[in-house]
């Protein structure tokens, strides 16, 4: 093989590297772009079952559930099932049941593969292991402890 072949040869595979190197930086640009629409899909959906169940009357249609954006809701997935119910409780303000908290975590995506009991009860579980942090309002009803400390120095 000539010099001028090899160098033809090595100069087309370094375009051909550099232009799948460019491909697979867009493939993951359109993958977060995607993960990004299917968290705003779930996050919608949650919110419509909510609203649905609202108008059937199986929730308070005027205290709706947080919403997160796809940035604040991929952040408190990566945190610990409780850590996630302590930032959906504190953008609540107010307590929410056990049913609540499953379907505004389910709607960012957490547990898509559990059947809703199977969550809702590991999500009970998990609260019920930090007192320090959550209490037992009513049934199913969880609240944040320094509620009640911040309400009892009033």
């Amino acid at each position: 093989m000539s010099e001028g072949e090899s160098k033809f040869h090595r100069d087309t595979i370094e375009k051909v590297q550099a232009q799948k190197a460019k491909c697979a930086q867009e493939r993951d640009e359109m993958e977060g772009h995607l993960r990004d629409i299917e968290n705003t899909y779930r996050e919608l959906d949650a919110i419509e079952r909510y609203h649905v169940n609202a108008l059937k009357g199986l929730g308070a249609a005027n205290h709706p559930l947080p919403t997160f954006a796809p940035i604040v809701a991929n952040a408190i997935m990566r945190r610990k099932r409780h850590e996630a119910c302590l930032e959906v409780l504190k953008e609540a303000r107010r307590p929410l049941k056990t049913v609540e908290i499953s379907e505004v975590l389910r709607g960012i995506g957490d547990g898509p593969e559990m059947d809703a009991s199977v969550h809702q009860t590991a999500i009970y579980t998990a609260l019920k292991r930090h007192p320090e942090t959550f209490i037992l309002r009513g049934p199913g009803e969880w609240g944040l402890k320094e509620w009640d400390e911040s309400d009892a120095g009033r």
